[in-house]
């Protein structure tokens, strides 16, 4: 009697074959799930950066009781009542370091950034006399650049108003 014990040859080139096949779709799965986990990471980081932003900067106006913008330098200057003031700007200064960028400064002097990778051209303090209002257009800079993943960037300014109305101009 003849002891038939283990696989033939033609069972193990099948199992490679089917191992061969499988294998480069399971890692095209993974490496698409972590260009996606990546793209939306950046996208979440950028929305969750202008929100907080934006908090810190409408704090600033509902406490300040004057304020002054030149929207020549894009520089929104805010005036408490202890006299002291906190200016923010946008930076699209191409000689600074800190290129394309919201910064905020206490005393007018040193400025620090808040949001770095602005797109300056499309982003602008609005000042409206009529109705009391100053908007702040701010459009982040794409940060998924490969052309699969451009709908995962902001790709309209976030556009807020903040009143106004009740500050000494």
């Amino acid at each position: 009697m003849k002891n038939n014990k283990g696989f033939t040859l033609l069972e193990l080139l099948i199992v490679i074959a089917i191992i061969g096949i499988i294998t480069p779709i399971i890692c095209s799965m993974f490496e698409s799930n972590i260009d996606i986990n990546t793209t939306y990471t950046n996208y979440l980081y950028q929305q969750d950066k202008v929100t907080q932003t934006l908090q810190l900067l409408r704090k600033d106006i509902e406490e300040a009781s004057g304020y002054n913008l030149d929207t020549l330098t894009q520089t929104l200057r805010l005036d408490f009542i202890d006299s002291t003031s906190k200016y923010w700007r946008l930076n699209s200064d191409s000689t600074s370091t800190d290129y394309n960028s919201l910064e905020f400064s206490s005393d007018g002097s040193k400025y620090e950034v808040v949001i770095q990778g602005i797109d300056t051209t499309n982003s602008s303090f609005i000042k409206n006399d009529s109705e009391k209002i100053i908007t702040l257009k701010i459009k982040p800079v794409k940060t998924n650049s490969i052309k699969k993943d451009q709908s995962r960037n902001i790709s309209e300014p976030i556009v807020t108003d903040f009143s106004v109305r009740y500050k000494k101009n």
